[in-house]
């Protein structure tokens, strides 16, 4: 039974009463994430190749990296202020890894600009990738989140699509929001999502009376991601 499933950069560990053992496997295991539960198993990693025979069931874990950290961006609609630089709030912001300061204005976030019934916002992975799930950060402006904060009406309704183009209508939609509420939607959404594709798409539009909830939504569609990370190899 497995009892540990940390790991250590450099090193795979493997825990399995009453064996442990450990594989130098490469810098970055975190690249790369399978999951095994069977009496034997040959396990290849990073070019090293380990054979184990036993006796008792064998679980193997890896997690995958953010394939997504410093990709290139594009934003519909970019947020326009005669104050603030440009640079305070472009697209790049969603993928530079930084997410503790959700507040539009605090230099960590992806805004768009108002008055708009569409909004899109899409990373290029530069290559086609084995995708398997997609973290989203919302802004809160570091407000407490649900009913009370007025970001919550514009995060829902949002879609998420994985296409080998630029266009969503050539993807694959890996998640559409018609269910939650001011109350429901959490600011972090996590969604599975294991497709083979180049870019991760952010698409959100108004209004969206197929919504069951749809008297929820905000006026207007936003992209204001704080991060999006896209978890695969």
């Amino acid at each position: 039974m497995l009892r540990d499933n940390s790991f250590a950069v450099g090193r795979l560990k493997i825990f399995d009463s009453p064996v442990l053992l450990e594989v130098s496997a490469s810098s970055r295991p975190s690249e790369r994430s399978v999951v095994l539960s069977i009496g034997f198993a040959t396990v290849a990693v990073a070019g090293f190749v380990v054979v184990l025979l036993a006796e008792f069931p064998l679980c193997i874990g890896l997690v995958f990296e953010n394939i997504a950290l410093g990709k290139p961006t594009f934003q519909s609609n970019p947020y326009i202020s005669h104050i603030f630089p440009h640079s305070l709030f472009d697209s790049g912001k969603a993928v530079d890894r930084l997410k503790t300061n959700l507040s539009g204005f605090g230099g960590e976030c992806t805004l768009s600009d108002n008055g708009h019934k569409i909004a899109t916002w899409l990373v290029n992975l530069k290559s086609i990738h084995s995708i398997h799930d997609i973290k989203i950060y919302y802004r809160t402006d570091n407000a407490p989140w649900g009913p009370s904060n007025g970001y919550t009406a514009r995060f829902l309704g949002f879609y998420v699509y994985i296409s080998n183009t630029t266009s969503r209508h050539d993807g694959h939609l890996c998640f559409h929001d018609t269910m939650y509420t001011n109350a429901t939607i959490p600011a972090v959404v996590n969604i599975t999502c294991p497709v083979h594709g180049q870019y991760v798409i952010y698409y959100n539009e108004r209004p969206q009376m197929s919504h069951a909830h749809a008297s929820e939504l905000s006026s207007y569609a936003h992209t204001e991601l704080c991060e999006l990370e896209v978890h695969g190899r």
